[in-house]
């Protein structure tokens, strides 16, 4: 069973950002932040590397992600993204 992943209005503000002050990648961003959306709804456990708490990061260079997994309700919640 996939998970549903939700990003949170700072990581989507902050993926706008990105988007729009990379005029030459715009396609490349969208596609790496789809990408991640895909990974995550499989199997998020298994996804990157864990952090304090609950948190896990992904990387899609050149972008990377925190992230936390609820697994009752089977909702990964992307909390913030960053071009590295």
């Amino acid at each position: 069973m996939k998970f549903t992943v939700v990003w949170s209005e700072e990581a989507e503000a902050r993926l706008a950002d990105i988007w729009l002050n990379a005029p030459h990648y715009r396609n490349e961003i969208s596609e790496l932040a789809s990408r991640i959306d895909a990974i995550l709804r499989d199997d998020p456990h298994e996804v990157g590397e864990s952090r304090e708490g609950k948190r896990r990061i992904v990387y899609e260079p050149p972008l990377g992600a925190a992230f936390s997994v609820n697994q009752d309700d089977r909702i990964v919640l992307v909390l913030e993204i960053w071009r590295y």
